[in-house]
């Protein structure tokens, strides 16, 4: 059974189990007072007791819509004795006195909190089992809304059936604002979702997913951090440590898996995860978007965002790595961002594995442009397969799929390596399909065979565009005319000439320099506001603008109409 069939059906039943637990406790679970007016329900102590002022007597007698208030809370532990808190109403609040001025504790012993619509904000969850692999410490059928809340060492296990969500089980949307899920683990046969699963959208704004795993034995992992099943958004949030691991199987995300829906990322950081195979196929280090065994596929949207560090890796000895720092089923497109130092590695050097796209891989249903980039770096990605065929490590940067195009507008593609061809790009589509290049950098890139920026397969690639500076080029690559061939004098990445995200500087007398375009008619480099794209007589080439000494930046005298970000 495919994975998303046996997660849905996981989902239903244990939707069904929690859905029969919450009817056959509500007869008597609500006020006298059978007014739809909410109430406000103190928590006057921290036993777990069932006494007048518990926790667990006020969930208990909560009514639909009421607020369980914890704020005023001397005390900082609640330690769960016996077993899980469960709400059998349809919505209901817990508001704590603070992120780390109070911890419900599971002891080891149980889940913490089950609900059906779930709004928790000012406290830390941590601690909590379930043996059934449905979310470690929290687990809803419905919404769930975090604000301020930290939910850590969590675990959800199932020695014979999926387990999914170590932290938090969400059955359909989650929000969360200003919160952190570490530390969890989901581990079952398959596993998805180390930290957390949402059967709906999620979305993440200013918090945290790091250091959450998710373990498979016989079946594949998905999400070591997260798991979605729709629409995944992030702003100003970071995925971070995160591992998807499987002895025998698939693995899937190491920081970020999405079924089929699209993850839109926005000045967030994606960084360090693993997606980690003892014997078979692996997608997505940092994010991967789609499985194989389904026919939907979303995109991946990167935005004034980082992308670094993470990788996706087998020990398998004949099989595919691919998306050190993406993979996506679909398209990838980034803008304003900086995709590096990312890995897709196969650890036996003498096996026939085979890896492609270290930075970003993309096999899209549209006929188009499934990898784009506009002012952005990506730089000192590798694809490092096998040595024996029919091994290979190919694309170092970017790799796309047969027949698949790319774009690229005022872009640098530099550093990267893979262990036999196309160190920077591999693209494999003839005049029919068409990739396009304009003020775009790729150099510095290499391979086996030494310098190696640009490498088609045996369909060739047509590449049109202008204003391009490119070393080196196979035989079967069509290149704009007019492109330069000239080394650019890249200067080492850094973010201390400005910025959010780290770019390459251009040294005074590059080639690069005044000979670029500005296709999207952007107001400002990769490093957005007040570095303008445009410097001197025209453009630079590449995500970086040279912008002389002193520096001129953007400001008043631009108009109200500079198009580039602000800082996030």
């Amino acid at each position: 059974m495919a994975i998303s069939n046996r997660l849905a059906l996981a989902r239903r039943t244990t939707l069904m189990t929690c859905l029969c637990t919450a009817l056959a406790a509500g007869a008597g679970a609500r006020h006298a007072d059978a007014s739809p007016i909410p109430h406000t329900i103190p928590v006057t102590n921290c036993l777990d007791d069932g006494s007048d002022g518990s926790l667990r007597k006020a969930i208990e007698g909560a009514g639909d819509g009421d607020t369980i208030d914890m704020s005023g809370l001397a005390c900082s532990l609640i330690t769960l004795q016996s077993g899980e808190l469960q709400s059998s109403v349809a919505s209901l609040t817990l508001r704590g006195p603070g992120i780390d001025a109070l911890t419900i504790d599971g002891n080891n012993g149980a889940r913490v909190l089950e609900g059906t619509y779930l709004d928790v904000s000012d406290l830390t969850i941590a601690h909590g089992v379930d043996l059934n692999g449905s979310g470690g410490c929290i687990s809803t059928m419905a919404n769930l809304s975090l604000s301020h809340v930290r939910v850590t060492a969590c675990l959800a296990a199932a020695q014979t059936t999926g387990a999914a969500g170590g932290a938090i089980f969400a059955g359909k949307d989650l929000t969360m604002h200003d919160s952190i899920i570490s530390a969890s683990r989901a581990s079952g046969n398959p596993a998805g979702g180390g930290g957390v699963i949402v059967g709906g959208a999620a979305h993440l704004y200013d918090s945290v997913i790091a250091g959450n795993r998710a373990e498979a034995d016989q079946a594949p992992a998905y999400g070591g951090g997260i798991f979605a099943l729709g629409l995944l958004t992030l702003d100003r949030s970071q995925i971070d440590g995160n591992t998807a691991q499987s002895t025998s199987d698939q693995v899937y995300g190491g920081g970020i898996h999405s079924s089929g829906a699209d993850v839109l990322i926005s000045a967030s950081t994606i960084s360090n995860n693993t997606a980690h195979s003892n014997a078979a196929t692996g997608y997505g280090g940092g994010v991967n978007s789609g499985t194989y065994s389904v026919a939907t596929y979303g995109n991946v949207v990167i935005d004034r965002s980082t992308v670094s560090g993470n990788t996706v890796d087998s020990e398998c000895n004949l099989c595919l790595v691919s998306g050190g720092g993406v993979q996506a089923g679909n398209g990838v497109s980034a803008t304003y961002s900086t995709v590096v130092a990312n890995h897709a590695l196969c650890d036996i050097q003498t096996s026939s594995c085979q890896a492609d796209g270290g930075g970003l891989a993309a096999r899209g249903s549209q006929s188009q442009n499934v990898i784009t980039l506009k002012n952005s770096t990506v730089s000192t990605n590798a694809a490092i397969g096998g040595t024996q065929a029919p091994g290979f490590g190919i694309g170092g940067g970017l790799f796309l799929w047969t027949a698949k195009t790319f774009s690229a507008h005022n872009s640098t593609i530099a550093f990267n390596h893979a262990s036999d061809s196309a160190g920077g790009v591999f693209v494999n589509a003839m005049a029919n399909a068409q990739s396009e290049m304009i003020s775009t950098i790729v150099s510095n890139n290499d391979s086996a065979s030494g310098t190696d920026d640009i490498t088609a397969g045996l369909f060739g690639a047509v590449i049109t565009g202008a204003n391009d500076l490119v070393v080196q080029a196979s035989a079967l690559v069509q290149l704009p005319s007019g492109t330069i061939p000239s080394d650019p004098g890249l200067l080492p990445l850094t973010q201390s000439d400005g910025g959010t995200t780290a770019t390459h500087p251009l040294p005074s007398g590059s080639a690069a320099i005044d000979n670029g375009a500005n296709p999207d008619a952007l107001g400002c480099d990769q490093r957005g506001f007040p570095y303008r794209r445009v410097s001197g007589a025209s453009a630079d080439i590449g995500a970086y603008e040279y912008q002389g000494e002193p520096h001129i930046f953007a400001d008043g005298f631009d108009g109200p109409n500079v198009a580039c970000p602000s800082a996030p």
